[in-house]
């Protein structure tokens, strides 16, 4: 469930309804056994790619995974009478990458050999995980799996003493490091002024990038203590606690 949050969901335009994704998940899951599920198009193929590639109703298997999302992107010639007829759509592309990506790294995390030096210089599912994280994020589809890549990346350069944004081996992807750096300075931003980017109602907790995603009072109250709310729902159960700030 975690991997189609982060390879189908922009991190930027997840509202307050993504909160419903989980349980609706868990649900598609249960009417959906996977025996049932044909590779008929390219939804249901990038489907089958999340469940190899995290073994949740599925065995797993992050190999056939990569195997499911080149069907969709027509990156080799297995299957090519599926792929002939296969209507692919701009999302569905960049969910493929997404997808690959996180599959790639998956697949990277399982070996001995990850986190050491030798990874750092010559794993291929670390560089195919970049590559395709820095596809998706140059499409302008900024999902959550691109920005654990850039950090593992990141990390792992950091470790071992590795120049990463100006190496020949991850330097050019400049795309997925100017997203990353982007984004840091987001959660700088939140973590100064998480009042800003939180919905106000005690009990939701709701947190988005994006600060004009929350409803501002636009009562008397002051902008020192001027809350955002994710929905009107939060808006009227908080109203009792915040109407001794905000009437006169």
């Amino acid at each position: 469930m975690a991997f189609r949050r982060d390879a189908f969901h922009d991190a930027y335009e997840c509202g307050s309804q993504c909160r419903k994704c989980v349980p609706g998940v868990a649900r598609y899951l249960a009417n959906n056994p996977t025996e049932n599920l044909a590779a008929t198009h390219a939804g249901s193929i990038l489907e089958l790619a999340a469940r190899c590639a995290t073994g949740c109703a599925a065995p797993l298997r992050p190999d056939a995974a990569l195997l499911f999302t080149d069907i969709v992107l027509k990156r080799n010639r297995a299957h090519e009478q599926i792929r002939s007829r296969l209507p692919i759509s701009d999302k569905d592309h960049v969910h493929a990458h997404a997808a690959a990506s996180l599959a790639s790294l998956i697949k990277y995390r399982l070996k001995p050999t990850a986190g050491s030096l030798l990874a750092y210089l010559e794993d291929a599912d670390l560089l195919h995980a970049v590559t395709d994280a820095d596809t998706a994020i140059d499409n302008g589809f900024r999902f959550a799996g691109a920005f654990e890549v850039a950090a593992v990346v990141l990390q792992l350069g950091e470790a071992h003493a590795q120049d990463v944004r100006g190496g020949a081996r991850f330097g050019k992807y400049k795309q997925l490091w100017r997203a990353y750096d982007v984004r840091q300075r987001i959660l700088e931003k939140m973590r100064h002024a998480p009042s800003r980017y939180t919905c106000a109602e005690p009990s939701c907790g709701f947190r988005s990038l994006k600060a004009h995603q929350f409803r501002r009072c636009a009562g008397s109250c002051s902008p020192e203590v001027k809350p955002g709310y994710c929905s009107r729902a939060c808006q009227r159960k908080d109203w009792e606690r915040h109407k001794a700030v905000c009437e006169p």
